[in-house]
């Protein structure tokens, strides 16, 4: 039997990974800030018997590293028998802690923010004998200048739908989520891209890099399952239910497309144009929807010339008057290669890694520990 502790932002991922394996979950605990060690005086007495697997995600813990070493400790001695299943996608091999933790005679550690490396070393954890000493041996040194990556995600990333559309046909919505979906990938995500549209484009892409389909009539290419032509409910729901991060929905141009389903997507992106020729597109929607709609869209210009950039974030307006914000696509001439999205960290900023913030400490909190008012 497994029992799992995991923040928010692991949890679909190490839950996924259990069923998928067949593991019987014994009790899972979700918290940003749990108290392993105060958990562990607290229960430890009580640990079931029936417990074979333990799962913990250092970076769900508010411990310090020596309370977490003290409290793995704890349940080493008392149930040397168990598995503990390290996670510590915040961490790196050479990290104090990890190389102590190894020095327990632990060997399952996982030490990556990848999602699709973090879900493959997971299955090996837990599988019949789990990592081997080999596989541990990159955790023993110390190494110096490493440091706790010490970020977080202010958003959980599970099955976010990212809708994209254009104001009018030809304006690059295919080339641009295809620059969007590497990327993320780049950066760790497991990501899916769905074609909700009538272009045939990614079948065309399938055939064009000779890729097979899979069973469930997607194909794979630098790490992202693409989803041609889903245009049915059923279909939809077969992807919701596997545990993308990130799922981006080509629906072509907004003249043409279920507006319906685009508005209900997690992150709207509207790409538009500023030719003298294309903005008339652009006003018929901004005067279609109310603000309340339009400050759900992330508009982004495609293909502006520096100079101009700043007349248009001057132009672009609610009806109230207030100043709309807008991005600019980057030019990426090979969407399969792009380095750098600048958009993607802009739009999906809330759900990227960033510093960790320390709470703020109230009166009484500094005053109970000593501390000036």
């Amino acid at each position: 039997m497994v029992y799992y502790i995991s923040s928010p932002v692991y949890q679909q991922t190490i839950s996924s990974s259990l069923k998928e394996k067949d593991c019987i979950i014994g009790d899972g605990f979700v918290d940003s800030h749990f108290l392993l060690a105060k958990y562990i005086k607290e229960n430890i007495a009580k640990f079931s018997i029936s417990m074979d697997v333990l799962v913990i995600d250092i970076s769900a813990l508010d411990d310090s590293d020596d309370e977490v070493l003290k409290a793995i400790k704890s349940i080493r001695t008392l149930y040397d028998e168990v598995r503990i299943i390290i996670m510590a996608p915040t961490r790196l091999p050479g990290d104090k802690l990890l190389s102590e933790l190894f020095g327990l005679g632990i060997l399952n550690i996982i030490a990556t923010p990848d999602y699709l490396k973090l879900k493959e070393e997971l299955f090996l954890c837990l599988g019949d004998k789990g990592k081997s000493f080999k596989d541990a041996l990159v955790f023993k040194e110390v190494k110096q200048n490493v440091e706790v990556v010490g970020k977080e995600r202010l958003k959980v990333v599970s099955r976010v739908l990212v809708g994209v559309t254009s104001s009018q046909s030809r304006m690059g919505v295919t080339h641009n989520i295809l620059t969007f979906a590497v990327y993320l990938r780049k950066l760790g995500f497991l990501v899916a891209v769905v074609e909700k549209n009538h272009s045939g484009s990614l079948e065309q892409i399938r055939i064009g890099h000779n890729e097979k389909l899979h069973t469930e009539s997607y194909f794979t290419m630098y790490g992202v399952d693409f989803y041609p032509a889903v245009l049915d409910k059923t279909k939809m729901k077969i992807i919701l239910d596997k545990t993308y991060n990130f799922i981006l929905c080509d629906y072509g141009s907004i003249q043409q497309c279920d507006k319906a389903d685009f508005l209900k997507c997690h992150e709207k992106v509207l790409i538009v144009g500023s030719k003298t020729w294309e903005l008339p597109y652009l006003n018929r929607i901004l005067k279609e929807y109310p603000d309340n709609v339009l400050q759900q869209f992330h508009i982004c210009f495609n293909l502006v010339y520096e100079k101009h950039k700043k007349y248009l974030k001057q132009a672009m307006k609610y009806a109230d008057d207030k100043p709309m914000p807008v991005f600019f696509l980057d030019y990426n001439p090979e969407p399969f290669n792009a380095e750098s999205f600048t958009v993607a960290e802009e739009i999906l900023e809330d759900y990227m890694l960033r510093p960790k913030q320390k709470e703020k400490e109230g009166l009484f909190s500094r005053l109970f520990k000593g501390g000036k008012a």
